[in-house]
This record gives structure tokens, sequence and C-alpha cells, in this order.
């Protein structure tokens, strides 16, 4: 195992905050009080979609490791196949 049981359970329960820390630093970058066109328009638009694809990928990871901590690894590798081939379609 790569992780101990103490970071695992660590990881879970930051996992949790994630949804608020996202809502938070979103909601604060999008009010920043920006004069240029421009900056206003990533602020609004680029960061909240590049912060939006960090949280999935996050969530992804989570998911991913609760399939490889099966025993079997038939069933493992299924599962893996089964939820990239979801995933793409998503």
């Amino acid at each position: 195992m790569y992780f101990s049981e103490n970071s695992l359970a660590q990881l879970a329960a930051e996992y949790q905050a994630i949804e608020g820390m996202y809502h938070r630093l979103l909601m604060t970058y999008v009010a920043l009080p920006l004069k240029n066109a421009r900056a206003r328009e990533f602020a609004s638009q680029g960061f909240p979609r590049r912060l939006k694809i960090m949280v999935r990928c996050t969530r992804a990871c989570l998911q991913l490791r609760k399939l490889f901590t099966r025993t079997d690894q038939n069933q493992t590798r299924n599962a893996v196949l089964r939820w990239v081939s979801k995933s793409a379609v998503d």
C-alpha cells in the first residue's frame, strides 16, 4: 500500500470539505473588483471552469482509489474499465 491508513483517513476527511472550499473560493474570486474587461471575463468564466476541473479530477482520483482497494484483481480490473468507459461519456 502506498499510503498509510492515517493518510487515507485524512484524505477522506479533507475530501468532504472540497465542495465548501470550492464555492467559497469561487465566490471570492468572481466578486473581485477588476477594472480590466478581459480580467473580469477570465475571473467569471476561465478561472471557475478550471477550478471545477480540478474538483472533478480530485473526485475521480478518490473514486479510483476506492476501486483499487478491492482484493479480487479481476473484479478490480472490470470495475475500473466500467468506471473509465462511463467517465469518458460524461
